[in-house]
């Protein structure tokens, strides 16, 4: 900043410009009396002790002594390390005569009072925008109090000195790092490091969603782009991009995630299939088949007479038998048990067309008769 700036000019008519001239020749020139009231400092000085860069200092200068109606002050600053300086008034400081001039690295200020000194609430502002990026680790202003004096025009100091200063705070973290990355099913290849960026994983074809347990360095946010599988056998990459606190830094960790084809899953139940009827069990030609009554011989059973339209039998085509060989044919047989259910049962005959036994399913004799 070159030449001079005037901030916060608020004299307003001729009379407040000559009151304002007079007050400045007198603290410039030192003509006030010395109290001998107040031992300690006339301001007080407010300000937070850690910023950020790029964050303005905020310096609260407050009136510690009693009677205080008009002072000079200059402020030194590194413009290398402040770029913008700004100043307010709080309390009755508002309405005082105020005069700023603002050069590269100094700002003088003049305040004087208009009506009785400067209370508890008063104070003057400053507040100074710090570069965002410096090598320095902290920010200062030097502040000097040339003269002031009660409104009886009484010196209240022969010359205070303040320093302000605030550390700058560690500004966000860049680190963007995936601490750990838990498939919930499957492995990841090769295992997690938070310097390997790029993984294969295979799952079950009865996996079709995929989550993972995520945790990031300090201040970090991790984002996925999918959540969902392919169809069986396809490949599909899982995205996760870590930011830093910064806001600036990321980094991207890749899983490429393999669903198997359908089958191919141990685990996988197969689809149910239908059972086959049991076949009828044939009875050998020539035997009778008979439930035993006692010791006392056969007992002949009638079969049940069937309330349903005669069926016809369909024969079954037996190969011819070699000579001399007898020949046995068989017939189909409709039964209707007790219930109404029916059955078809093999009926095997000799040639003579002698039934000599129906068997059903489970070897159950319904009948046992001759038949020409």
């Amino acid at each position: 900043m070159t030449g001079k700036k005037s901030l916060g000019v608020r004299i307003r008519t001729p009379l407040e410009r000559i009151f304002c001239a007079v007050a400045a020749a007198c603290l410039f020139l030192g003509t006030f009396c010395v109290s001998g009231a107040g031992s300690g400092k006339v301001f007080r000085v407010e300000t937070e002790p850690e910023l950020r860069q790029g964050e303005r200092m905020e310096v609260r200068l407050c009136p510690d002594t009693e009677g205080l109606a008009s002072f000079l002050l200059r402020v030194e600053y590194d413009p290398g390390e402040i770029r913008d300086v700004s100043v307010t008034f709080e309390g009755k400081m508002k309405d005082a005569y105020t005069y700023t001039v603002e050069e590269e690295g100094l700002l003088s200020v003049i305040c004087t009072a208009k009506d009785g000194p400067f209370d508890g609430n008063s104070a003057v502002c400053f507040r100074f925008l710090t570069e965002k990026e410096t090598e320095e680790e902290s920010v200062s202003a030097a502040f000097e109090l040339l003269d002031a004096a009660d409104e009886d025009a009484r010196r209240l100091t022969e010359g205070e000195s303040y320093t302000a200063r605030a550390a700058f705070a560690p500004g966000p973290s860049a680190e963007c790092a995936l601490l750990r990355l838990d498939p919930e099913s499957g492995e990841l290849d090769p295992p997690f490091s938070p310097d390997v960026f790029d993984y294969a994983l295979e799952v079950p074809f009865s996996v079709s969603a995929l989550e993972f347990d995520t945790e990031t360095s300090a201040g970090a946010t991790v984002r996925v782009n999918r959540k969902n599988l392919g169809a069986g056998g396809s490949t599909v990459d899982f995205v996760f991009t870590v930011t830093a606190e910064d806001g600036k830094t990321k980094a991207e960790y890749r899983v490429s995630v393999t669903r198997q084809e359908r089958g191919s899953d141990p685990t996988e139940t197969p689809k149910p299939t239908a059972t086959p009827k049991a076949a009828a069990t044939e009875k050998p030609a020539g035997t009778a088949s008979s439930e035993s009554g006692g010791s006392g011989g056969e007992k002949e059973t009638a079969p049940k007479a069937d309330a349903s339209p005669d069926r016809t039998a369909v024969p079954t085509q037996t190969p011819s038998a070699a000579a001399g060989e007898e020949q046995v044919r068989q017939e189909t047989v409709y039964i209707t048990r007790e219930s109404g259910r029916e059955d078809t049962a093999l009926a095997a005959c000799t040639a003579g067309a002698t039934l000599l036994g129906v068997c059903v399913g489970g070897g159950l004799v319904l009948a046992a008769r001759k038949l020409k």
